[in-house]
């Protein structure tokens, strides 16, 4: 499925959308908080190349 592509509407307005994604690969030395910090970090780097991507 390409979401960038699907016509989505709303009140009878036609919207865009965009996905980006960040992951990361847990280490056994990782914490919740640190994991989310990958992540989080990793979702940013999918915005400001783009956006539409998936970066991990």
């Amino acid at each position: 499925m390409n979401i960038r592509n699907t016509p989505i509407y709303f009140e009878n307005k036609k919207i865009d959308i965009t996905t980006s994604f960040g992951l990361s690969k847990p280490n056994k030395s990782d914490t919740y908080e640190s994991i989310i910090k990958k992540c989080d970090k990793n979702l940013y780097i999918s915005k400001e190349n783009g956006r539409n991507q998936v970066t991990y």
